[in-house]
């Protein structure tokens, strides 16, 4: 009986101890949220702009337009009623012009488009060109032409002056020379001077081809085909030497051509394209002189380096070369 009260006054205090407990931990953790709240960080200050609109314009009152007064309508003329056969008439057209059944007719299609249209296409009768035919288109300008190049001929030839005046004592000479100094036995092998001599060769011919061929073979033109001087197998051959100082010693024709006026011209030739530059030593034989045989034709090959041919001759004393074969003579 004594032990029961005892029991229920400790379960109180236990009781209180725990409500005590629960307050202080209440009061700690609402301290602890409020000393945080307190010292947390101040936030900077959001600025908002503000755009102020202006007001609007007030916009100005429309006018309002005043009715225009319609123009007075004229009285149109009443038609005349038409008789019953009229408009019988009219509606029978109508109806036969356009049925309500009839379809338009299909559109025509479009024609083609015509083909390019090329170069014409010559047969072989078109392309026969015969000399008839050129003369009959360009006859005018052809013999214009011819006119002139005669023209020209004749005054080359006047400037050339192809009458043997101071040189017809050293044509004559060499015209009645048949011998040459080039004979078998008497000259030098070139060797590694035959480019030499041909640059040499080069050179003369560069003062020789405006005399004769531009010169005297031009102006022939204007002559007769028939005449003996356009006779196109004529070709003679002459020698000539040139001294150290590029003047000619002497010019021999060694190959006549059966035409003395041809030979003449080719010898007045060689003479008037004197003084030639000085030989090289080199080509020089051993009088000192450079030996040349050149050859001077009526056809296309006239006065050119393949018909010419140099030479060194030797001592007399020296032992003979054979001579080589002559170059110059062409066949027809």
């Amino acid at each position: 009986m004594t032990q029961e009260p005892r029991h229920h006054s400790d379960s109180n205090e236990r009781l209180l101890v725990a409500l005590a407990v629960a307050a202080l931990l209440h009061v700690a953790t609402i301290a602890v949220i409020s000393w945080f709240i307190a010292f947390e960080a101040p936030r900077p200050e959001q600025r908002h702009e503000v755009t102020l609109v202006p007001p609007p314009e007030p916009t100005p009152p429309k006018e309002i337009e005043e009715p225009r007064p319609e123009p007075a309508q004229t009285a149109r003329p009443q038609a005349r009623p038409r008789s019953r056969s009229a408009q019988q008439r009219t509606e029978q057209a109508t109806q036969g012009a356009l049925p309500e059944s009839t379809e338009l007719p299909p559109l025509s299609p479009e024609p083609p488009l015509p083909e390019p249209v090329g170069p014409p296409k010559l047969s072989a009768k078109d392309l026969a060109f015969d000399f008839q035919r050129f003369e009959r288109t360009f006859g005018e300008e052809v013999e214009q032409e011819r006119a002139e190049y005669v023209d020209s001929s004749k005054s080359k030839r006047r400037a050339a002056g192809f009458n043997f005046g101071r040189l017809g004592a050293k044509v004559r000479g060499a015209l009645g020379q048949k011998r040459g100094w080039v004979q078998p036995g008497n000259q030098e092998p070139l060797g590694e001077r035959k480019k030499t001599a041909h640059n040499y060769l080069y050179l003369a011919h560069e003062l020789i081809h405006p005399l004769f061929a531009d010169g005297f073979l031009d102006s022939l033109t204007s002559l007769s085909p028939s005449d003996p001087l356009n006779n196109f197998d004529l070709q003679m051959a002459a020698e000539f030497e040139i001294l150290e100082n590029g003047d000619i010693s002497e010019v021999r024709v060694v190959r006549p051509s059966g035409n003395t006026v041809f030979d003449a011209a080719a010898v007045d030739s060689l003479y008037r394209a004197a003084p030639y530059p000085p030989p090289p030593p080199q080509i020089l034989s051993w009088n000192r002189r450079f030996y040349v045989r050149w050859g001077f034709y009526r056809n296309s090959r006239k006065c050119g380096m393949f018909n010419a041919e140099p030479y060194i001759l030797s001592a007399p004393s020296a032992r003979p070369e054979p001579l080589p074969p002559d170059k110059l003579i062409v066949d027809g």
